[in-house]
């Protein structure tokens, strides 16, 4: 694949627990995350009835203490409101602490409102035993379960909850903040309906984890989404992006911000396409997911990482199948996948 530099206005991040200004009214603050992604951009828009934050980080005491700073020097307003993109800890690990303690309202896309509103009310160890048969059927050995099983499931630690009401936006809505007019676009793939914002006029896109310029987000298929197709709808949102100016600056929600959008698009594609195509060639003979890990990703994975590697392999190999390139079937309780 020939690679595609995007354009970067801002070379370093800002320190932690301060906000830069990257447009008049929007602020960019960088949070540290207790996993290998080690942060998250957050952005704080200015707004006449009050402040609109985008996203929030994990539910930590470091991050709770970051947020008592960062907010103590911004004028909440009237009707503080907080925009989640989705449901992914990370982005809304602190929604319900939030909307407790500083009074802010809560605007989201419905099925990811859904997902984090149930997700904290499963009982952690029929979470994880369910995930262990998926692992299972999948082809993972004793030594990788056991990995498994010692990190557990712990979504309930890394969310302070959801709040019990909320504003539900969907695709093409529009919405008036900080006196700019914002285009909702929703795309699935990494989540079902993760939203952003875009702004024609400004030529401003807050792309969440759709669109970043280094890393590809995980499109994956877990032990509670088996049915999916994921990367199909992945690459498919990128069609409703396709009206997007190459002069925007994207503002993601990890690493910096950029110029470029098509650019990476076209790149995100191709990356895909490149590893659809990877995958068929080792389906030569019969194989289960677990045994396309080593092959398809050359750095040492540790079991958080090797979750999402399982569920990348399993998303590109159901695209396979749907495309008529491979077939499955079930020997010995384990699922293969060969060329047909």
């Amino acid at each position: 694949m020939k690679e595609i530099v995007v354009d970067y206005p801002w070379e370093t991040f800002p320190a932690t627990a301060e906000t830069r200004e990257v447009a008049s009214g929007i602020h960019w603050l960088r949070l540290p995350l207790p996993i290998q992604l080690n942060h998250i951009n957050v952005y704080l828009l200015e707004d006449d009835d009050g402040l609109v934050i985008f996203d929030t980080g994990y539910n930590t005491t470091q991050l709770r203490k970051i947020w008592q700073t960062v907010l103590s020097s911004f004028d909440l307003g009237k009707r503080p409101r907080i925009l989640c993109s989705h449901y992914h800890p990370d982005h809304f690990g602190l929604v319900g602490h939030l909307c407790e303690v500083y009074g802010f309202e809560l605007i989201m896309a419905q099925t990811e409102w859904l997902i984090a509103s149930m997700l904290p009310n499963v009982d952690n160890k029929l979470m994880l035993s369910k995930q262990l048969d998926f692992y299972r059927f999948n082809g993972m050995d004793k030594q990788a379960l056991a990995r498994h099983l010692e990190r557990g499931s712990n979504f309930k630690e890394t969310s302070s909850g959801a709040p019990p009401r909320y504003s539900c936006i969907k695709n093409n809505d529009h919405l008036r903040i900080g006196g700019r007019d914002w285009q909702v676009m929703t795309a699935a793939g990494h989540t079902p309906e993760q939203v952003c914002l875009y702004c024609a006029d400004d030529k401003l896109l807050l792309s969440a984890d759709h669109i970043l310029p280094r890393i590809t987000p995980n499109t994956s298929i877990f032990s509670y989404n088996p049915g999916t197709n994921p990367l199909a709808e992945f690459m498919k949102s990128f069609r409703s992006f396709s009206h997007i100016d190459e002069k925007t600056l994207a503002l993601p929600c990890h690493d910096l911000p950029f110029y470029g959008v098509q650019k990476r698009i076209r790149q995100l594609i191709e990356h895909h396409e490149e590893r659809l195509d990877t995958l068929y060639g080792l389906c030569d003979t019969p194989k289960h997911a677990y045994q396309l890990i080593e092959p398809m990703f050359s750095r040492s994975l540790d079991a958080h990482q090797e979750m999402f590697a399982l569920g990348e392999i399993l998303a590109h190999l159901r695209l396979l199948e749907t495309q008529g390139r491979i077939n499955s079937s079930v020997v010995d309780d384990v699922e293969r996948f060969q060329k047909n």
